[in-house]
């Protein structure tokens, strides 16, 4: 059938619409709308849920993105914080260092001074106790230590004072045995 032949059919039947809708159905397949309350019923409330979960969602991201900053900012702080002891610390150091360092060179010259006095004491003849002897030995040590640690301090102070109370001690115990 061409489509002459339905235009013909169509001027028979007085010009019909119906005819001509059912001529035209004959061909055409329209497919059937299919409307299901129930699934409107669930979009309806799907999107009612939906925007609640979404505005939880929303402001949880918020929080967290609130969180992140103060944790950033804190975690920023901590190390600032780290960084200021670090510092103080490495000023404590050197100064613990630098009253360690006056400490041995005092201590060294309190040596230096006995080892010098108990030479004076053995040249105006005086006699020395063991214990006095013992204690200028350990003053003879710690200043020669102190000495070699420090090869730029001038030493030569007390060189002589120390020859004597070394050669003192020496006779002393030849004398013994």
């Amino acid at each position: 059938m061409t489509l002459q032949d339905i235009v013909n059919l169509i001027s028979e039947n007085g010009g019909s619409i119906c005819g001509f809708i059912v001529v035209l159905s004959l061909f055409v397949e329209v497919s059937p709308i299919k409307v299901n309350p129930w699934s409107s019923i669930a979009k309806f409330i799907g999107k009612i849920f939906s925007a609640y979960t979404s505005e939880r969602i929303d402001a949880i991201e918020s929080r967290m993105i609130k969180n992140e900053e103060l944790h950033n900012e804190s975690l920023h702080s901590l190390i600032e914080s780290l960084e200021n002891v670090n510092n103080n610390m490495i000023v404590m150091n050197k100064a613990i260092q630098t009253i360690g360092d006056k400490q041995e060179f005092t201590e060294a010259m309190t040596s230096r001074y006995r080892i010098i006095r108990g030479a004076d004491e053995l040249r105006n003849g005086q006699e020395l106790s063991d214990e006095h002897i013992e204690q200028l030995g350990e003053d003879i040590e710690t200043y020669d230590t102190y000495c070699k640690n420090h090869p730029n301090y001038k030493n030569h102070k007390g060189q002589v004072s120390k020859k004597l109370i070394l050669d003192y001690e020496q006779e002393r115990l030849k004398n013994k045995n």
